[in-house]
Order: structure tokens, then sequence, then C-alpha cells
């Protein structure tokens, strides 16, 4: 932006702006005005991108003449559960859900410092009985995107098929993740959630669950291991890690 004064007559463009501060003269970097409560810049250009790398957190620090920034949030994918058979137990693992998002403005002040955290992607377990690790939570101040929930494994011993997980809960404005699939039989694992910037891994068939590809997805389980008395277990895939990105 640029300010334009009044030279006698004659409009003219400034492209420096000088201040007197405290005697000592001074090029002004941006100018900035309260419009009926809400600060504007009129000269100068405060504007930029951070983009925060998945698993990272700590705090941030708004830059001068900067009142709001834009947050585009995407928690991270769950994992997907694992599968088995032995001669007591046939299951499948359930699907990881998908990381919720969320996309708003937010008001801030220059120098105003504000913790992050940028989701990371929730490992597909092979252990049996458990969820799966959930996807990282992605947060900027009070925004929010939860990650997903790991899937289900199955349980030695009762042949159960895994539940699916939950997606993530974003804060106001966003939208929560979808939920991972529950198998329908003891050889398929679930498949994983998609996200609107991912798709979420195929459960396996006898055999270990894919990881999702993209951003916020979740991983697909394991499908029982195939093998009459064999033990091992079949991993569920990987979910697929969030993002945050910051805009003004």
């Amino acid at each position: 932006m640029t300010i334009s004064v009044n030279d006698s007559g004659t409009w003219r463009t400034s492209k420096i702006i000088t201040v007197n501060d405290a005697g000592t003269l001074r090029d002004a970097k941006a100018v900035y005005i309260n419009d009926a409560g809400t600060w504007r810049t009129v000269y100068g250009d405060s504007s930029g991108t951070t983009t925060f790398a998945a698993g990272t957190s700590g705090t941030w620090i708004v830059p001068e003449g900067v009142f709001s920034v834009s947050v585009q949030a995407l928690g991270g994918g769950g994992g997907g559960g694992a599968g088995h058979e032995n001669s007591e137990a046939v299951g499948a693992g359930g699907g990881g859900g998908a990381g919720a998002q969320t996309f708003v403005s937010l008001a801030v002040t220059p120098y105003e410092v504000i913790s992050y955290g940028s989701g990371a992607a929730g490992a597909g377990t092979g252990y049996l009985g458990y969820n799966a690790p959930s996807g990282g939570d992605s947060y900027f101040g009070s925004v929010s995107a939860g990650g997903g929930q790991g899937g289900r494994s199955t349980t030695a011993g009762t042949g159960i098929l895994g539940a699916g997980g939950t997606g993530g809960t974003a804060s106001a404005g966003g939208s929560n993740g979808a939920n991972g699939a529950t198998p329908t039989a003891a050889a398929t694992g679930g498949k994983g959630a998609d996200s609107a910037y991912g798709t979420g891994g195929n459960g396996g068939t006898n055999a270990g669950g894919a990881s999702a590809s993209g951003q916020a997805a979740g991983g697909g389980g394991g499908g029982r291991y195939g093998i009459s008395g064999a033990t091992p277990a079949t991993y569920g895939g990987s979910g697929s890690a969030g993002s945050l990105v910051i805009t003004w």
C-alpha cells in the first residue's frame, strides 16, 4: 500500500515516510490506522506465510503490524489396528480415523506469543488388544484440529474384529474427521478414513494394512495372518501427517 499527500494542491505518492522518534528521524516500515475498531495497514507490507513441519510444536511471535492471521489446520490421521490368527483367535484390525480440519481467521496483536503444534501421523500397530496410535493434534492458540484415533487391534483368544478409530474433533468453524471402517470379515482389515486432502489406506487381506497418502487420512487395518496356527500379528498401516499453515 501507499500514502498520497497533497503538496500545495498536487497529490503525490509518498515513497518514504519518516517519523521523529524522540529526536531521531527514522524511516517507518509501516503505518496503521484504527478503522472503527479494526487495525488496517495503510503503508508498508506486512504479509507472509509460515508452514510448520508435522510433529513439531512451540511458540510463534506475531510480526509487527499484523492484527489478523488465517489458520489452516489439519490433524494427523490415526494408524490402523493389527490382525491376528492362531488356534484360538482369528480377527482383523480396524482402520484409523481421519484428522479434523479447521480453516478460520484469528484476531491477534503484534508481538503476541502464540502456542502451536502440527499433528504427526499415527503409526500402525502390531500390538493385540490395543488401539493403534492416534494422529497428532494441530493447533494454533485457541484454534485446533484433533488427530484421528487409531483403529483397534483384534484380541488374541476372542477372535473379535477391531473397531475403526473415530475421527478427530475440530474447534469452532472446523469440521470433524471421518471414522475409520470396522472390518466385516476376519480375513480383511478395515479401511482407513479418507480426508479432504488424503486417502485412507486399505485394510490388508491376510496381510498388513496399507498406509494412508496425502494429509490427515487414516491407515488401514491388518487382516488375519492367514496361516493356520501361525501367531505373528499383521500390522496396520500408518496414517498420514496433518499440517499447520499461517498466513497474514
